[in-house]
């Protein structure tokens, strides 16, 4: 962001709404009728959700055609870019459902191909919010980085906010405490017998225990999955259909699963 508020600061002939955008997206407190007299300028509506797409370009360069033109497609009004920071900002009137799966995957595929990752906020229902929309983006972007999912290259929120939570309380309490305790003779039971049934346990609950999905991302059979988890059951003591159970076990899933990406970071 500070690139994009120097570029701009020096550049006169360029509107001085973006400069808004700068301090909105930088938490810093704008008087609300200067808001207002923007997003008339914009032609956007107070009633419109707000999304923010934040993208991590490591070489710097402008997106290309194509890419821009995907994001004309998601929003339904207008939309701006910060060519250096690549944080797009996007409304969309609440008649509309938002931003599933389908609706994005097109870009999806277009950034795979430039091998660019993304981040896409929850909807934010006033343009005043856009910081916190901003900070969904982030954090959804650094998950999907490390997801290590090789056709995964943008992830809403709405996929990462445990994260965004682990993400907030991770300098003040140690996760693990709070960990299922049988998770640590599953890793035991792993290194002993070279086997990966944590992971296995894991990729099961990222994909909603879907089966095939599991078998598909980890490049294995069907009935191998299925031995792992009916092993992963045995050894947890558990049953893997309980979803009272599951809560515990997912909830520690995740805190390894966040721990072992802050030690990549």
């Amino acid at each position: 962001l500070g690139m994009a508020k120097i570029f701009y600061s020096q550049n006169k002939e360029y509107p001085p709404d973006t400069l808004l955008l700068s301090e909105l997206l930088s938490n810093k407190k704008v008087p609300e009728e200067i808001i207002n007299q923007w997003l008339e300028q914009m032609h956007w509506k107070p009633s419109d959700y707000i999304y923010v797409i934040v993208i991590r370009n490591p070489v710097g360069k402008v997106l290309p055609p194509d890419i821009v033109h995907q994001f004309d497609i998601l929003s339904s009004d207008r939309a701006l870019i910060f060519d250096y920071d690549l944080v797009w900002i996007m409304t969309q009137p609440k008649r509309l459902e938002g931003f599933d799966i389908e609706r994005i995957e097109p870009l999806n595929k277009k950034l795979k191909e430039l091998n660019l990752y993304a981040g896409l906020s929850r909807r934010c229902p006033a343009i005043g919010s856009l910081y916190t929309s901003y900070r969904q983006a982030v954090c959804s972007l650094e998950k999907c980085i490390y997801n290590q999912e090789p056709n995964l290259h943008i992830m809403p929120y709405i996929d990462t906010w445990i994260d965004d939570l682990l993400n907030e309380i991770y300098p003040l309490v140690d996760l693990k405490k709070y960990c299922t305790p049988q998770l640590t003779a599953l890793e035991t039971y792993d290194k002993k017998t070279n086997s990966d049934l944590l992971n296995t346990l894991i990729c099961y609950f990222e994909h909603n225990q879907n089966l095939k999905e599991t078998s598909e991302t980890m490049y294995l059979h069907r009935n191998t999955v299925k031995y792992r988890l009916s092993k992963c059951e045995e050894i947890l003591e558990t049953d893997l259909n309980n979803m009272n159970r599951n809560l515990g076990i997912y909830f520690s899933l995740k805190v390894i699963s966040f721990l072992k990406n802050k030690s990549r970071q």
